[in-house]
């Protein structure tokens, strides 16, 4: 079992905890830029809050306060993938039954491959906005930070947030391998 709980541990057979990202150890201040890094180094997992698995085993975590996307590589390499936030939380993140890492934030929602190359998902970022629509207020925008799952029939479900006035509503949009957008329940 994984946890994302500031570091990320993984809870063992015999019941103790093991960091698998992250350290006890804190830079000095003088050192911490307080941004993120490229490769990740292990002061970046301190708030990971969101943690997924390819299907090569790679392991994704989102969070902390850069609201970056870090990747750590079956062979133990840590790797930054970029600021994936907007007018929200950081991004979600969710395995695909195919070895796919769905990605949900502000700007739609994104695939991260196993080959580690993240593409979005397309023809859904308009529907996503209309989805939240509210008659007479402008903007509409998606904002899909607070949580994502898909199903194994490749379904993807996703939590949106209000955040910044950029819409009143939350909801929970369902998004179809077709890319047909439905809203299951809106605010």
């Amino acid at each position: 079992l994984y946890v994302a709980a500031g570091y990320v541990y993984r809870l063992n057979a015999n019941g103790s905890l093991q960091w698998v990202v992250g350290s006890s150890k804190l830079p000095h201040l003088s050192t911490w830029r307080g941004i993120y890094s490229n490769p990740g180094v292990q002061y970046d997992f301190q708030e990971s809050s969101r943690i997924a698995f390819d299907g090569k085993g790679n392991l994704y975590m989102a969070g902390g306060g850069a609201f970056g996307l870090y990747e750590r590589t079956v062979s133990g390499k840590l790797r930054f993938l970029g600021v994936f936030r907007g007018d929200g939380n950081a991004a979600s993140i969710a395995p695909q039954s195919d070895g796919n890492v769905t990605i949900s934030y502000r700007f739609g929602l994104f695939q991260i491959h196993p080959s580690g190359i993240i593409t979005p998902i397309s023809g859904v970022g308009e529907r996503l906005d209309a989805a939240l629509r509210v008659k007479g207020f402008l903007p509409h925008m998606f904002i899909g930070g607070d949580g994502v799952a898909v199903a194994p029939n490749g379904t993807i479900y996703v939590d949106t947030n209000t955040g910044n006035t950029f819409t009143p509503v939350t909801a929970i949009l369902e998004v179809k391998p077709s890319d047909a957008v439905k809203t299951l329940w809106r605010s």
